[in-house]
C-alpha cells in the first residue's frame, strides 16, 4: 500500500505574513511618532502632513485594518485548504482565486 503525498503551496500564504510584518512596522512606527508627539508638542511644527490629525487615522486604520486582516487571511486560508484537503478529498485551488504571484 502506498501513501499518498500531499503538497501545500504556501507561497501565497507567506505573502500574506511579509505583508503583515510590512503593515505591523508602518502602523507601529506611525504610534511610536504619535506618543512621541505627546510627550514633545512641538516635534514635528511646521510640517502640516505630520499633524496629530493626520496621522492618527493612519494609525488605526494601519494596525487594525492592514496588519490584522493580513495576519488573519493566511490562517484562514490554510486552514480551509487543509479541511477541504483532508476532511472532504477535494483541492482548494489558491492559484485560481488569488492568481500564481507571476
Amino acid at each position: 500500500m502506498q501513501l499518498e503525498q500531499f503538497h501545500y503551496d504556501n507561497k501565497i500564504v507567506k505573502n500574506f505574513l511579509y505583508a503583515t510584518i510590512l503593515w505591523g512596522v508602518v502602523g507601529m512606527t506611525v504610534g511610536l511618532l504619535l506618543a512621541f508627539m505627546f510627550l514633545f508638542p512641538n516635534l514635528t511644527d511646521g510640517i502640516s502632513w505630520l499633524s496629530f490629525g493626520r496621522l492618527r487615522p493612519l494609525h488605526t486604520n494601519a494596525v487594525i485594518f492592514a496588519l490584522w486582516v493580513t495576519l488573519f487571511l493566511p490562517v484562514y486560508i490554510t486552514l480551509l485548504s487543509a479541511y477541504l484537503k483532508h476532511v472532504c478529498g477535494v483541492t482548494f485551488y489558491l492559484k485560481l482565486i488569488f492568481g500564481d504571484g507571476n
